[in-house]
């Protein structure tokens, strides 16, 4: 591989990465001993992780591609749908009856029948082979693997689904809001997903296109969440003051410096 051609592999993979792990660090600096907080901080690490074995997999020669795509690549990004599916559980344990250990248990299901199938089945099981095209390396996937990917595809709705359900049986507007939000940097991600699917499916006959495009539209989620942090949507070290805001029973009033009321809280509502 030419200098060329890794400065370019460097470029595409890493910035995304850098960008990732401060938003991860960002997510857990404003709650680190909130669950949704470390469980946020945890599914976009892991998808972090994801891309940069990406890079690994395409830097290094086509004989180590496959035992890096099977026990890094696939378990990183199965991991971050099955964290990222207990986030959302956790987030709305109040309006759903499943205990700790069953969120637990329903979120890794892909993830423990993926290395179920390596152990028992052996790593040709999912992975056929590698496919080089220039300096790119495409992993050809087993038809046993469409399993596990009916199971992301599956997963990533029950995400919408989850806040969903939640906005739908949310009894304050907090709640609402906050379900709303992570309603919408879902949808971004997949409706991105979809485009993405969309043009390789179109173009890939004509011209080659790596899967790794693929893979790189979990930086959405990210930015979706980035972008809707200013909104409150994970717990911050002020949120318990945003709670008593909402719900004291007394009137709270914010005026501006010419005396002109500019918000009041249910309980100033109430009274007035």
């Amino acid at each position: 591989m030419s200098d060329y051609q890794s400065i370019m592999l460097l470029l595409f993979f890493i910035f995304p990465v850098m960008y990732m792990i401060d938003t991860a660090l960002v997510i857990i600096r404003r709650n680190a001993k909130h669950i949704e907080n470390r469980l946020a901080f945890l599914t976009i690490c892991l998808l972090a992780s994801m891309i940069f074995f990406q890079y690994l997999e395409q830097l290094l020669s086509a004989e180590y591609a496959l035992n890096i795509s099977a026990y890094m690549v696939y378990p990183a990004s199965i991991a971050a749908v099955s964290m990222s599916v207990l986030l959302h559980l956790t987030a709305t344990n109040s309006y759903h009856r499943l205990s700790r250990w069953s969120t637990i248990g329903i979120a890794f299901i892909p993830f423990i029948m993926y290395f179920l199938l390596l152990a028992i089945r052996g790593r040709e099981y999912l992975l056929e082979g590698v496919r080089v095209e220039g300096f790119w390396k495409q992993i050809e996937a087993a038809p046993a693997m469409t399993v596990i990917y009916g199971f992301l595809v599956m997963y990533s709705l029950l995400n919408i689904a989850i806040c969903l359900i939640a906005h739908y049986k949310a009894n304050n507007n907090v709640d609402r809001k906050r379900f709303m939000i992570l309603l919408k940097a879902n949808l971004f991600y997949q409706l991105a997903t979809i485009g993405v699917l969309i043009v390789y499916t179109a173009f890939s006959p004509y011209v080659y296109i790596s899967d790794s495009v693929i893979f790189l539209t979990t930086i959405i989620w990210s930015i979706s969440l980035r972008v809707y942090m200013k909104n409150d949507f994970l717990p911050s070290t002020s949120k318990k003051y945003e709670l008593l805001y909402h719900f004291s029973p007394t009137a709270i009033i914010m005026i501006d410096k010419n005396m002109i009321m500019k918000e009041v809280n249910p309980g100033a509502l109430r009274i007035l």
